[in-house]
């Protein structure tokens, strides 16, 4: 496993560059102009929020059963996948 983390880490890497902005235009386009700094604001501290809670709730979980934060990551990833899903506009055939 460990000789593969030399081809994923980079992959992960990238994949990450290219999100970060995107993620960032999408909220720009998607505030109106009066709030959006506001909007930027709230979605940087959420990012900041992750980037220190997510460790920590998974280092703790990890020494109750180390594939339990595997779990937690399915079941977060699925929740907000549920929760922002696109809605698409039902088109008439």
């Amino acid at each position: 496993f460990t000789e593969n983390l030399f081809l994923i880490i980079p992959l992960f890497s990238a994949a990450y560059a290219f999100l970060c902005p995107s993620l960032v235009y999408v909220m720009s386009e998607k505030s109106d102009t009066t709030s959006q700094g506001k909007s930027m604001g709230v979605y940087q501290a959420v990012q900041g929020l992750g980037k220190v809670l997510a460790p920590l709730l998974m280092g703790l979980t990890m020494q109750l059963y180390w594939k339990l934060p595997l779990f937690l990551s399915c079941l977060f990833i699925l929740t907000s996948a549920l929760t922002f899903r696109i809605k698409r506009p039902i088109t008439a055939q």
